[in-house]
């Protein structure tokens, strides 16, 4: 079984040193930039790498978290390319902050971080539109807020602390089927 992700091969080894699984874990985890622009590009005259043709329909699920600390271009173009990667069929799902009241901006986003990164959260439909309008089937497409104490859950984020989570943030689980 192969299982894709998304962090640096150190991460992978500290996970496997942690678990005592070197030789047993029978995943194979796939690490790829999905950001880097010549990995699935998805413009006009794009020539297909071995990458791009490795990675294309692979998967049957794909599980991702946090989006909420990209900004709202850089998750557009991510889920766009998770659409290419998941098998007609397959699932991507996972959870990520979001903002729990619809009356708020859905397009909430806020810099964080000393390098000026910008951070964007959705609403439960905000985040149904940038999944269904990415690849994703309009029916099969579940946005939820947690039943989790969310404020808790928030609160165990690293780098994030009472004072730093807004009263109108909630912790968002979804699920979309490919194409």
């Amino acid at each position: 079984m192969e299982f894709p992700v998304c962090v640096y091969p150190a991460s992978q080894e500290l996970g496997h040193d942690l678990f005592q699984d070197h030789h047993t874990c029978p995943i194979r985890f796939v690490s790829y930039d999905i950001l880097n622009n010549n990995v699935l590009s998805t413009g006009h005259g794009h020539i297909a790498t071995s990458v791009d043709k490795e990675l294309k329909g692979r998967f049957s699920f794909v599980c991702i978290n946090s989006l909420h600390t990209y900004s709202r271009r850089d998750q557009e173009r991510m889920v766009s390319k998770l659409a290419l990667i998941v098998a007609p069929g397959g699932y991507v799902f996972g959870q990520t902050v979001g903002i729990a009241r619809s009356d708020l901006d859905s397009n909430y986003e806020e810099e964080g971080g000393e390098d000026g990164t910008r951070h964007s959260m959705h609403t439960v439909d905000s985040f149904k539109i940038l999944l269904t309008s990415s690849g994703f089937e309009d029916g099969d497409v579940v946005v939820n807020v947690s039943d989790d104490d969310n404020r808790t859950h928030l609160l165990h984020l690293p780098g994030t602390d009472h004072a730093t989570v807004p009263e109108y943030a909630t912790v968002l689980n979804f699920s979309a089927k490919a194409k």
